[in-house]
């Protein structure tokens, strides 16, 4: 590889839905192999097109993941509403042991910005919070759309949760965070950003 990785020993990826994030991620898990490990949550929502169970995420029932809570399995816990018209909630779950720092690994953890800024806020040096964002908010549509399940209700009620998260967190993870412009056709200028955080 040619470059040692430096003392940061948990990334946290966060960002609007859309914004690459994963595609940053899977390039740098990629590039470091046995160096990195990929934290995957486990949630009672259902896959969208193109999610891969056990990458993405671990796609669980309600009863099974209301389980493992009660069992004490999660480190971490979010619970969500699907709709704000609606009363339907899922859950977003990460295991105790999958949070823990390992020797000689960086833990890769994608989270929702809510929770990413809490951890920000934490300014745990062993932990970079980066934030992937883009250059104008119709990328994400357009995104959205060559995933092959727009819906624009949803999306418009997604796009207005992520906006509003931002805006309530944008003072810490201007401060506390590593913002990352995934600009359209660029995503190796995004990579090499987080790169550039990691390797020393």
């Amino acid at each position: 590889m040619g470059k040692e990785c430096g003392p940061i020993r948990r990334v946290v990826f966060t960002g609007p839905s859309g914004a690459g994030k994963d595609e940053v991620m899977k390039i740098l898990l990629d590039r470091l192999g046995e160096k990195a490990e990929k934290v995957v949550t486990y949630t009672t929502r259902k896959p969208r097109a193109g999610e891969v169970d056990g990458w993405d995420y671990h796609f669980v029932p309600t009863e099974e993941f209301l389980r493992m809570q009660d069992e004490g399995r999660f480190g971490d816990v979010v619970q969500y509403r699907i709709d704000a018209e609606t009363d339907e909630i899922d859950w977003k779950g990460t295991l105790k042991e999958d949070m823990e720092f390992k020797e000689g690994k960086i833990l890769f953890w994608r989270i929702d910005p809510g929770r990413a800024a809490e951890e920000a806020a934490k300014a745990n040096p062993e932990t970079v919070v980066v934030y992937v964002g883009v250059e104008r908010l119709a990328v994400l549509r357009d995104r959205a759309k060559k995933r092959g399940d727009f819906d624009k209700k949803k999306f418009a009620k997604t796009l207005k949760k992520d906006w509003e998260t931002w805006k309530a967190n944008e003072e810490v993870f201007k401060s506390h965070a590593k913002i990352v412009v995934n600009r359209e056709g660029k995503l190796d200028e995004a990579v090499e950003e987080v790169w550039d955080l990691i390797r020393r």
